[in-house]
């Protein structure tokens, strides 16, 4: 990034962003589970190593948004709605633990692993001092959920025993992120950015998806 003299647009973000979902999808999950490999256990492992970042992500979101400049109005706005919209998500991934049968320690007693902890203290990284820029993991996230969520449900109760009563945290995403990534990139499209926040936030969104991913790839045994 250093000599860079080439000014950056929302275009660049969008680049990046469409760049980090089409890598998310070689993850060591897809691939398991289009080879039949992969069943409940690695569901669970799954869900368990996602719980922390759901649980802990919106606490990010208001950081970011208590960080904003006056300018960013409309982002710190959405950043505090987004916040308390997913505040109880995490419930969902209890509920699906729960109905697989898991009877192992309570999710929040469970240290994260390293890879969720780098996401997530990638994001409180961003929220304390490029804040603009926490959002450019929601367009990683949102546009995976508008994108895969509900395939990758459909494809679950395809390949393996688990039903839809185990799968709401995913099957729920995959509904409600095809709203969420239209308001996201409107909210976007109306932030004034500088080349250099624009800069940030195509940064940004190639390292989220390059944490995302190995979370993803870290849950697989």
């Amino acid at each position: 990034m250093e000599n860079d003299t080439k000014l950056y647009t929302i275009d660049d973000v969008k680049i990046a962003v469409d760049k980090s979902i089409d890598e998310f999808t070689k993850n060591k999950v897809f691939s398991a589970l289009e080879a039949g490999t992969w069943g409940v256990k690695d569901y669970q492992s799954l869900l368990l190593t996602l719980f922390y970042q759901v649980y802990q992500g919106t606490m990010s979101f208001a950081a970011a948004a208590s960080n904003c400049p006056s300018r960013f109005v409309l982002l710190r706005e959405y950043l505090v709605h987004h916040a308390a919209e997913e505040m109880d998500h995490y419930h969902w991934i209890i509920d699906d633990l729960k109905s697989t049968g898991y009877e192992g320690p309570e999710p929040k007693d469970l240290l994260p692993s390293t890879e969720a902890l780098a996401y997530v203290s990638f994001n409180v990284n961003n929220a304390l001092h490029n804040p603009h820029a926490r959002i450019a993991s929601s367009l990683i996230l949102e546009g995976l959920g508008q994108k895969y969520g509900g395939w990758f449900g459909n494809m679950v109760i395809e390949k393996t025993e688990l039903t839809k009563d185990n799968l709401s945290f995913f099957l729920s995403h995959g509904e409600t992120d095809k709203e969420h990534i239209v308001e996201l990139w409107e909210v976007v499209s109306k932030c004034e950015m500088t080349s250099d926040e624009w800069k940030w936030m195509a940064h940004s969104a190639k390292v989220a998806g390059t944490f995302y991913k190995g979370m993803w790839d870290s849950s697989v045994s």
